[in-house]
Parts: C-alpha cells; structure tokens; sequence
C-alpha cells in the first residue's frame, strides 16, 4: 500500500473536504515534487499503478496523522521533478465513535509511521515543521490493525464521513470550514449509480438524485450539550450557497442554487438526463467558503459522468433507419411514385433521402456500439 499524506498546510488541507466527499470511483490527482516521495518508489514509480493507496491529513502544528480514505492508482507520470499520481477513491477509513478508542487508533497509527521513517534515510518529522518523505510505502495489516479491529463496528459510509468531519472539526484549520458528502443514486429504485473508469454511469431517460449532505464543524461546539441563547455566535463566517451545474448542459438539474441556513442539512438534486441520447459531461458542485480562505482554494467538486444508451433509443434509431430505407428505395426505383413529382424535385429527395440514410447508420451503429460497452 501506498500512504500519501497532506500537510494541512493551505491549499493542500482544503483537499481534504473534497477527497472526503467525493463518491466512490471517482478519481483525484496528488502531485508532488520528486524530494517529498519515497526514493525507493522513484525507480519504476509505474510499478506502483493497480496498489491500493491511503489518503491521510497530518496535522502541522502537532505532528498527528489521521488516515482519511483508501483508494486504488490509476496512473502515474513524472514530469521532471514533479510527480503526478492518479487514484480512485474508495471507501473511508473506520474510526471509532469513542472519542478516547480514536485517539488511539490515531496514536498507533502514527507509531506505526514513526517506525516505518527510521527506515528510511534521512526522513524527519517533527511538530511545527516539515514531514520528508509525503509518498511512502507501508504495510497495510500492521499499520490499519487499530482500523480494522473486529471490536470496531462497521458503520455505514455517511456515518463513517460524519466520524473524519467531526475529527477534523477539532483543529483550528478546519474549522470552521463546510465539508459535504455527494452520492449519485436512482430516483426510483434508491440504488448507487454505476461507476466505471472515473465517470458516474447515468442511463438515458432515467431520474437520479444527487444527495449532498453539508456539515460544518465547530469545535466549540462538538462536545457541549448547552442549548442556544440569543447571545450565542452562529454561522459568523456564513452563510454557505452551493451550486449544481453541468458543463456541456445534457442534463437538467433542479434546483441550480440553495442558500444554506445552517450549519447542517441533507438535500436532494433531480438530476434528469436526456433520453434516448448517449453523451459525455461533467456535474460540476460549487460550494461558497469563508472569505478570507476564498483566494487560496478552489471550492468545486468536479464528477466526470457518461450517460448511455437505452435499448428504447436503439428501437427507436432502428425505425428511422427502415423509414429512410424505404422512403430511399421508393423515391429511386417506383415510377408511379416519382411521376407524382417534378425530375428536379425527386432527384433532389432521392439523394437527400440516400445522404440522410448514410448518416442514421453511422450514428445507429455508433449508439449501438456505445450501448455494447455500457452493458
């Protein structure tokens, strides 16, 4: 396994909302200069595409690591002395809820890592001050024991993002900045969308819910039990907008725009794609962040999506092609047909007809390839 750690330095910190967002399949991008990576890992760094990987925050004030999520490398390039890792996000680390059982699978944790840095030359780490190197290989049994415990319980996803957020909700740098958590599933049957290399697999003519779920976290107020008074602060860097759009428009999205009120919520965006038409987009979710973190962060999650064919457009696009058959060959061959209009006219219709019908097959075998694959 590959461990991949993000100082919560900015910009890199605000990264975290997102790879904790993001559903599942989706792909990010880590980049880091050659001095931060693991020497041994910069011999044949293409080797390393199809390991799992983990995701961790380390926290620079007091040299704390915490474990976020796991994911798979998808592809890896070195342009000079920058390298530019590709993965695929997977399911969230488990933490406990016991506030004193997290603590020490934090602490394990980062003995592990400590152990694992007397290995390697020349590594440091030390509070208020740099961690070399940020890419490492480990082992993912002895480092992930604390994690995968059979005492700890096994919550559902959204319990085990509500778990990190409330974590991360306790250090100054997050806080207190809105994290949201995105799923793509259908209307109708409440099953998770389809994921295939990176991109949600949405079906034509079908109606998805996007549910986001917004949360921002305060560590003044993740432990007390006190009601609210008049006098009590709220949303003093709010209030928070988010914004739903698609870039190339295939898809109707409803609503556009929420002005957020609190500081929690669980919503729902229709998201209706086109029907009987197969095509590539990119739903593109833009959040609002306190101002003056607004120059040094790029609030948008970005989710490619492809959205297939339907065997209902196939029948239809197979009608139109025996339409524009017939129509062809009766123009061209049936006297009694073409007598009914002038030379000029049935010529004109006849290879308009046979141009036409050129171009329903091209696109009729297109969409049934495209239909093929996305089975």
């Amino acid at each position: 396994m590959i461990l991949i750690i993000a100082n919560s330095l900015k910009p890199f910190v605000y990264e975290s909302i997102q790879i904790l967002g993001l559903p599942n399949g989706s792909i990010f991008r880590a980049r880091f200069p050659t001095q931060w990576v693991e020497s041994s890992l910069l011999q044949k760094p293409q080797n390393l595409v199809g390991m799992s990987l983990l995701y961790a925050s380390r926290i620079w004030e007091i040299d704390e690591v915490l474990p976020l999520r796991y994911g798979k490398i998808t592809d890896i390039k070195q342009i000079g002395r920058i390298l530019f890792l590709d993965y695929e996000l997977d399911c969230l680390v488990k933490y406990s809820s016991n506030l004193e059982v997290q603590d020490r699978q934090i602490r394990a944790f980062r003995q592990n890592l400590g152990q694992r840095f007397a290995e390697i030359t020349n590594a440091k780490s030390a509070p208020n001050d740099k961690m070399q190197p940020l890419v490492v290989k480990l082992n993912e049994e002895a480092f992930l024991e604390g994690f995968t415990a059979p005492k700890i319980t096994s919550p559902d996803e959204n319990t085990k993002w509500m778990t990190a957020v409330d974590r991360l909700g306790r250090y100054a740098i997050y806080n207190p900045l809105p994290f949201y958590k995105i799923d793509i599933h259908e209307a109708n049957k409440g099953i998770g969308a389809h994921r295939k290399n990176g991109r949600i697999s949405l079906s034509s003519g079908v109606s998805y819910f996007m549910s986001v779920i917004h949360f921002v976290p305060d560590s003044e107020h993740i432990d007390t039990t006190k009601s609210r008074t008049p006098d009590t602060p709220y949303m003093e860097r709010g209030p928070y907008d988010l914004a739903v759009t698609s870039d190339q428009g295939n898809v109707e999205i409803a609503p556009r725009e929420l002005a957020l009120s609190g500081t929690y919520d669980k919503f729902d965006f229709d998201i209706s794609p086109p029907k009987y038409r197969s095509a590539k987009d990119k739903l593109r979710v833009t959040f609002s962040v306190p101002q003056d973190i607004s120059k040094s962060y790029r609030p948008i999650f970005e989710i490619p999506i492809t959205i297939n064919p339907s065997w209902k457009g196939l029948a239809l696009r197979t009608l139109g092609v025996l339409a524009l058959a017939i129509i062809s060959f009766l123009l061209s061959f049936e006297d009694e047909i073409r007598n009914w209009l002038t030379p000029k006219i049935a010529n004109f219709f006849g290879q308009f007809s046979l141009v036409f019908f050129t171009l329903t097959c091209v696109e009729f075998w297109k969409y049934l390839s495209q239909l093929v694959r996305s089975k």
